[in-house]
């Protein structure tokens, strides 16, 4: 959809940089060093979750493909690169109930395409 490179400083703990394939994360520095590191755990936890749910132990396929593949990391998890998503329409919306526990912030921004299926990817567009 965009073919340039898009700063997003919305984020109180992250800031994202959308390029025409990949979303990059990284702790904000604008508020305070615990946010910067809560945005630097955060980082590291998706990676973790991403990983938790597409390890061969998890029998739900509905729950394993709702969330973003964290494609690589650098720096000890300061920098995380995602696949850029579609953004998805509010009829798109999946219901609260099948990402419940799945996702911390549900909301239209933080949804979208990947790979054909609809994907919380946390970073808004």
């Amino acid at each position: 959809m965009f073919n340039r490179t898009i700063l997003i400083k919305t984020g109180i703990t992250r800031y994202v940089i959308l390029t025409k394939k990949y979303a990059i994360k990284f702790p904000n520095p604008s508020y305070s060093m615990k946010y910067w590191l809560k945005g630097w755990i955060a980082n590291i936890m998706e990676k973790d979750i991403w990983e938790a749910f597409n390890s061969e132990g998890i029998d739900n396929q509905e729950i394993k493909y709702l969330i973003c593949p964290v494609l690589k990391q650098y720096l000890w998890g300061f920098i995380s690169v995602m696949p850029k998503c579609e953004p998805i329409t509010i009829d798109e919306f999946p219901e609260e109930s099948k990402l419940t526990g799945v996702c911390g912030d549900y909301k239209l921004d933080n949804y979208g395409k990947y790979k054909g299926r609809i994907v919380c990817f946390d970073y808004g567009q």
